[in-house]
Formats: structure tokens, sequence, C-alpha cells
């Protein structure tokens, strides 16, 4: 039996927030390859590219908000410093 499924096209905010969610895996995968590599050179390869990954990453966000698709907003200094607590006990009970 076969599915029936319509095709929808991606628009540019739907492309743009794809590599946003990709980039976040990339860089969380070479973050974790890099801290668990024994290999000093390989480690240093690694640490670069995730830097480039990085500036990929602020690139998108970049053109996300001039485009509208991303509306950053300022924290409340009450999230913040309830944030900083939880941060602190954290770090307390380790």
């Amino acid at each position: 039996m076969k599915a029936n499924l319509t095709s929808k096209k991606l628009d540019d905010q739907d492309l743009l927030f794809d590599c946003l969610y990709f980039q976040n895996y990339i860089t969380q995968c070479y973050n974790n390859c890099a801290s668990n590599c024994s290999d000093a050179q390989l480690r240093n390869e690694l640490v670069n590219l995730l830097c480039e990954e990085h500036q990929v990453q602020a690139d998108i966000v970049t053109e996300m908000k001039n485009r509208g698709f991303l509306l950053p907003q300022n924290a409340l200094l009450e999230d913040i410093t309830c944030i900083k607590q939880k941060f602190h006990t954290s770090i307390d009970s380790m």
C-alpha cells in the first residue's frame, strides 16, 4: 500500500530554521568529539571546525533576524537572577 503524501515546498523561513537546527546539532557533535579526543592534533582540528560551524550558525541567526524570522527579546532581570541561582545551586551540590 502506498502512502498518500502531499508535497509541501519549504519557504525561506522553514529552510533557515532547519539550517539553524542542523547547525546546533553539528556543533554539539564537534564539541563532543573534541572533548573526548586523545590526539592533540585531531582535537585542534575539531576545535577549528567547531569555530567555523559556530560562525555559520551566527550567520544564519543574523540572516533570520534581518528577515524578521527571529525576534529576540531582552531577558527580564528576574529571569536572569533565577537562572543564576539555579546555576550556583547546581555547582554547590557537586
